[in-house]
């Protein structure tokens, strides 16, 4: 699954989604849901006000929007007639997975997040999977050009983690901590 690994405060974050949705493309947030109908984000104050509900969005564009995303109900538990939205099931879309600080002892810490897509998805109008069209590959680099823009690059074993601007100057003067060891 081809993906962009990423440290972003929330004025990181902001950068990036204005770009998103100042772009055309709207945004699905991972919710439970009362009925088969997902919210759809147009605006940065929209996306803010879901924001503390979840760390996981699905990102469509109408370039390479195919149908509707799926959503299925949870069957048992807590959530037992609440519906989610079944990841890689319809759009396609990318995923923009966005974790919020958290506290550690005297230090608010900040995980690693990413943005990804599969290279197949099902396409809930055809009920066939199908190969991720190549505009959402071209968006994919687009969003991820975003992210990079005045970010740092470390990498952690393998694996290459982008630090936006904000982020890096908040972990430098120790306001806030990178939720791994990156050197910083």
């Amino acid at each position: 699954m081809p993906q962009c690994d990423f440290f972003l405060s929330e004025a990181d974050e902001d950068r990036v989604v204005w770009w998103i949705l100042s772009s055309g493309a709207w945004i699905a947030p991972d919710l439970d849901y009362s009925q088969p109908k997902h919210d759809v984000v147009r605006t940065a104050d929209a996306y803010w006000n879901v924001r503390n509900q979840t760390n996981l969005f699905f990102i469509l564009h109408e370039s390479f929007y195919r149908c509707p995303l799926e959503l299925r109900v949870h069957s048992s538990g807590p959530k037992a007639g609440r519906f989610f939205l079944m990841q890689r099931n319809g759009g396609p879309a990318l995923s923009f997975f966005c974790p919020r600080v958290y506290e550690k002892g005297e230090s608010k810490c900040l995980p690693a997040g990413m943005l990804a897509y599969y290279p197949t998805y099902r396409n809930t109008a055809r009920a066939e999977n199908e190969k991720t069209p190549k505009e959402l590959v071209r968006y994919f680099r687009e969003v991820t050009a975003v992210i990079q823009d005045e970010a740092d690059q470390r990498t952690v074993g393998s694996r290459i983690y982008w630090i936006g601007k904000d982020a890096k100057t908040r972990f430098r003067d120790k306001s806030l901590r990178p939720g791994m060891d990156i050197w910083i």
